[in-house]
C-alpha cells in the first residue's frame, strides 16, 4: 500500500478488504467482548526481557519542584531504515542492529551524575527527589527513567516510548507496590505530560514546550555509563492506554498511559544510540495513519504492525483488532506480546513548533551580582554542572562548588561572596518579631517560667514525661543589644565567622543512604570540634587546639551559659515546689568538650530530631548567631506524652514554639527530654550559625578512643576568658 495513500485519515467504513493489507478490514461489531483481554500469566516470561521497559511507574509518583534549525543540513535520502525485518519477535537479536536493541553509549554525556540528588540541586529541569515526573504548574518539565516501567517500552537513539507511571498503591505490608486500577485522563503524570504538547492549554493556544529526559543505571534499555544521564531534549507527540501486565503483580493485566517522546534534534545522532541510523529518517518520510473509529467516533492512530484498534479505553471496540488470515477478517484481542510497533509509528518525525518553550540541557554557572545579592541566598546552595567533565555536582563545600568527578576532575568553582550585615539582621529580626513575638506552648502540658539572668531576660520551659513529673527543661536566655555589642561578643562572633580568612571547615553531610546513588545531604553545613560526635550525621571531627578563635569563644560562652543556667534552675525548683525526674536532671553542670558549628543559607533547616544518643551528657547549649530562627518541640510519635497518634503515619503537634534571635542561647537539660520530645529549627533569614555544644562520655570506649578523644577536647587553660558572659543589672529600690 502507498505510504501517501495510507497517511490519509480514514474511517473504517471506507476501507475495502484486502488480502495483503490486514488494516484495511472492516471490523464486526463484537459488543458483548470485554474491554481488555486478560493476558495469561506466562506470556510475561516469553516476552522478550529485552523489552521490558525504560519507565519506573514506581519512579513516576507524585512528589510534590539552542536554537533549533530545521533546515538544509537534515538528510535528504529516502532510504528505508535496515531494520524493517525486526518488527516480530521471532527476528530480534541483540547482537543485530535492531529498533529493539538497547542503546549503545558511543559517546560521553551531555550531562550526568554519581547521585540523583546531584540532578535535583544542579539540573533546573529535575528536581524531584522522589518520584520521576518533575513538574511546574501541572506541566512537565523532565522525565527520569530509572527502572522498568511497562513490557511494551521501547528506546531507540531518537524515539522513547514508555509508560507515564503513576497509580501504584502498596499491596502488602513490606509496602511493595503495584498498579491494581486502569488509568483514565484523571491520571495526574498523564495530564502534566499532555500539557507540553500544544494547543492543550484550555485558556490559550499554548505552542508546547520540551521534556528533558534523563535515564538511570537502572534502565534495562538506556545502557548508560554513569548512574544518571542526561538523554536530551524530547518533545510529547503520543499519549494512548495501554493494558499489560503490572511489573509486580504480573497476574493482573490493568490500562496503562503510554507516551512517546520524539528527540527535538531528531536529524542528529545521540550520543547513547544504537547502530541502526534511526537519525537519518526525516520529516515527512514516513507518517502514521489515523483512523476514526465508527463506534465511539474518536480517531487513533495505527501504532501497531498487526493492524489498527481503537486506543480510547471508554469505547466498547477498545484494542479490538482487526487482522486477516486466509482471505477472512478475524476480529480479537491480541496479546501484549504478539504485537509491536509499525515501522510508520517508530519512523514518523515531527517538527517542533518555533514558538515552543525549549530548555537548556547544561545550565550556566553560579555567580553572584554583588548588586543584589550576598551569596547566601537559596539559589546559590544549589549545584552546578562542571564545565570540563559535565558531571551534575552538589554544592557540599561553604565556600564554593567542587566537580564530585574526583577520580578523573579537579575543577573548582569559588563566588567571592559579601558579608550579611547586621542590619539585615536586624530588619529580618524586626519582621519575625512582628509575628512571632516571645513564643507559645501548649500550656495543658508546658509550663513556663519568666526568670531574669545575668542580664539575659530569660524563660524555662518545663517538659513533663508520661507521668506527669518534669523530665527535662529548655532555658532560653535572650540577649539584649547591649549584650550583642559587647567586645567579643555576638555581634563581633557573627562576622569574625563570615571572615573568609576564618575556615570554619563547614560541609554539607550525607543525612542518608551515604556513599549510595540516592544518598541525601543535609540541608545545612555542619562541622565538629573537640570530642569526636556521633550522630545520625557523618561529620569529621578536628581537634580544639586546631580550631580557629571563634569557635573557642563559643564554646567558652555555652559552658558559661550551662554553669548559670542549671543553678538558677535548681533555685527555681526549690522556689515553685515542681516535682522533677533527678534521674534525668541531674541539675548539675558537666565540661563540655564537644562543639558542633552550623551554618544555614536562606530555606536551610534541620529537621525534627533529638539530642539523645548514649555517650552525650544530660546538657546541651546552642548560641544562635545571625537570622532569626523557630525552634520547635513536639512530643515523640511512640511517646506516651501528649495526644495518641491515630495510625504510624501521623505526627503529634508541636507544643512548644520558640523563636530564636541573633546571641540568643538555648539550655536543653534532661536525658528524658531528649527521649520523650523532639525538636527542629527553621531559619527565617539568609545567614544563621548556630554552636552546640555537648559533654561526650567515653567511659565505654575503647583505651585508644578514649586517648584520641582526650587529646582532640583538650581546651586552652585559660579558655573561660573567652567568654562574653552577660551583663550587670543594676536593681534600684
Amino acid at each position: 500500500m502507498d505510504i501517501e495513500q495510507s497517511s490519509r485519515k480514514r474511517k473504517l467504513s471506507d476501507l475495502e478488504l484486502s488480502d495483503d493489507d490486514p488494516d484495511t478490514s472492516l471490523p464486526a461489531k463484537r459488543p458483548d467482548q470485554e474491554l481488555f483481554p486478560e493476558i495469561p500469566v506466562n506470556t510475561v516470561d516469553t516476552f522478550r526481557s529485552d523489552l521490558s521497559g525504560a519507565g519506573d511507574a514506581t519512579d513516576f509518583c507524585e512528589l510534590f519542584e539552542d536554537n533549533h534549525d530545521n533546515g538544509s543540513d537534515q538528510p535528504t535520502n529516502n532510504t528505508t531504515p535496515a531494520i524493517d525485518d525486526a518488527f516480530t519477535p521471532a527476528s530480534i537479536d541483540d547482537s543485530e542492529d535492531t529498533a529493539y536493541s538497547s542503546p549503545v553509549a558511543l559517546q560521553h554525556p551531555t550531562v550526568w551524575a554519581k547521585t540523583r540528588s546531584a540532578l535535583c540541586d544542579a539540573l533546573p529541569y529535575f528536581r524531584c527527589h522522589e518520584g520521576g515526573n518533575y513538574h511546574i504548574d501541572r506541566v512537565t518539565l523532565g522525565l527520569l527513567l530509572d527502572s522498568n516501567g511497562s513490557p511494551r517500552d521501547y528506546m531507540d537513539g531518537t524515539v522513547i516510548i514508555t509508560a507515564v507511571g503513576g497509580g501504584r498503591v502498596a499491596i502488602d505490608k513490606t509496602g511493595k507496590r503495584a498498579s491494581v486500577e486502569d488509568q483514565d485522563e484523571s491520571a495526574r503524570n498523564y495530564q502534566y505530560l499532555k500539557a507540553t504538547m500544544p494547543n492543550q492549554n484550555a485558556s490559550d493556544e499554548s505552542p508546547g514546550r520540551t521534556v528533558v529526559v534523563i535515564a538511570g543505571k537502572n534502565n534495562d534499555h538506556a545502557n548508560v555509563s554513569e548512574e544518571y544521564c542526561v538523554l536530551g531534549e524530547y518533545q510529547v507527540t503520543d499519549l494512548w492506554l495501554e493494558k499489560f501486565p503490572d511489573s509486580v503483580q504480573t497476574s493482573v493485566a490493568v490500562a496503562s498511559w503510554m507516551v512517546r517522546l520524539e528527540k527535538v534534534e531528531f536529524n542528529k545522532s545521540s550520543w547513547f544510540k544504537p547502530k541502526s541510523t534511526s537519525h537519518d529518517v526525516v520529516a515527512g518520510q514516513y507518517k502514521c495513519p489515523s483512523l476514526e473509529c465508527i463506534s465511539c467516533g474518536k480517531e487513533s492512530k495505527q501504532i501497531y504492525d498487526k493492524g489498527w484498534a481503537c486506543l480510547h479505553n471508554t469505547c466498547a471496540r477498545a484494542f479490538i483488532f482487526q487482522v486477516v488470515s486466509n482471505g477472512q477478517v478475524e476480529e480479537r484481542r491480541l496479546g501484549f506480546n504478539e504485537i509491536q510497533y509499525s515501522a510508520e509509528f517508530l519512523y514518523e518525525r515531527t517538527l517542533l513548533p518555533a514558538e515552543a518553550t525549549r530548555q537548556d540541557l547544561i545550565p550556566p554557572l553560579p555567580t553572584i551580582d554583588n548588586s543584589i545579592s550576598f551569596g547566601t541566598e537559596a539559589e546559590f546552595k544549589r549545584g552546578m554542572v562542571c564545565p570540563l567533565c559535565k558531571c551534575a555536582s552538589r554544592r557540599i563545600s561553604w565556600h564554593g562548588w567542587k566537580c564530585e568527578n574526583t577520580e578523573s576532575c579537579n575543577f573548582t568553582h569559588m563566588v567571592q561572596t559579601r558579608p550579611y550585615p547586621l542590619q539585615e539582621i536586624a530588619r529580618e529580626t524586626r519582621k519575625v518579631k512582628s509575628r512571632y513575638k516571645q513564643g507559645s506552648f501548649t500550656d495543658s502540658l508546658v509550663k513556663c517560667y519568666d526568670r531574669l539572668l545575668e542580664g539575659y531576660a530569660t524563660q524555662v520551659y518545663t517538659f513533663p514525661d508520661e507521668a506527669g513529673q518534669t523530665c527535662g527543661t529548655a532555658i532560653v536566655l535572650r540577649a539584649t543589644e547591649e549584650i550583642c555589642a559587647k567586645e567579643d561578643g555576638p555581634d563581633a562572633l557573627y562576622m569574625a565567622m563570615q571572615d573568609r580568612n576564618v575556615d570554619l571547615k563547614l560541609e554539607r553531610s550525607a543525612a542518608r543512604h551515604t556513599g549510595k546513588r540516592h544518598e541525601e545531604l543535609c540541608s545545612h553545613f555542619t562541622s565538629n570540634f573537640g570530642a569526636p560526635y556521633k550522630f545520625g550525621v557523618a561529620v569529621k571531627t578536628v581537634a580544639f587546639r586546631d580550631a580557629p578563635e571563634p569557635i573557642l569563644r563559643g564554646v567558652s560562652q555555652l559552658s558559661w551559659a550551662q554553669r548559670v543556667s542549671i543553678e538558677d534552675t535548681k533555685s527555681m525548683i526549690e522556689e515553685e515546689g515542681i516535682t522533677y525526674s533527678s534521674t534525668s536532671m541531674t541539675l548539675k553542670s558537666e565540661p563540655f568538650n564537644e562543639l558542633l558549628a552550623l551554618g544555614y543559607f536562606e530555606s536551610s533547616v534541620i529537621n525534627y530530631h533529638d539530642d539523645g544518643e548514649k555517650d552525650l551528657g544530660p546538657t546541651v547549649a546552642t548560641l544562635s548567631l545571625g537570622s532569626p530562627s523557630i525552634m520547635r518541640f513536639r512530643p515523640k510519635k511512640k511517646s506516651k506524652v501528649g495526644p495518641e497518634v491515630k495510625n504510624l503515619r501521623s505526627l503529634k503537634p508541636a507544643v512548644v514554639s520558640i523563636p530564636l534571635y541573633h546571641g540568643d542561647i538555648v539550655i536543653m537539660h534532661g536525658t528524658e527530654l531528649q527521649k520523650n520530645y523532639e525538636h527542629e529549627v527553621k531559619p527565617k533569614g539568609k545567614l544563621r550559625f548556630a554552636m552546640t555544644s555537648r559533654y561526650i562520655m567515653s567511659n565505654s570506649w575503647s583505651e585508644e578512643r578514649r586517648q584520641d578523644t582526650m587529646e582532640k577536647s583538650k581546651l586552652p587553660l585559660d579558655f573561660e576568658k573567652l567568654a562574653y558572659g552577660g551583663v550587670t543589672i543594676d536593681i534600684q529600690s
